[in-house]
C-alpha cells in the first residue's frame, strides 16, 4: 500500500474568510507572535478584505 503524506502546519491562529452570503471561502492564518497578537493581525487582514 502506498501512503501519501501531505505536509501540514498547525498554527494556533486562523480566522475564517466568508463571502457576502456567509459561506466559508478560505481563512487567514498567522504565526510568529503570541496567540493574541497573531489573532489581531489575522483579524485585521480579514477586515481589510471586507
Amino acid at each position: 500500500m502506498k501512503v501519501h503524506v501531505i505536509p501540514l502546519a498547525a498554527i494556533a491562529c486562523g480566522v475564517p474568510v466568508k463571502d457576502a452570503e456567509g459561506r466559508l471561502i478560505g481563512a487567514v492564518g498567522v504565526s510568529g507572535g503570541m496567540v493574541d497578537q497573531d489573532f489581531e493581525v489575522a483579524s485585521a487582514a480579514v477586515a481589510a478584505l471586507n
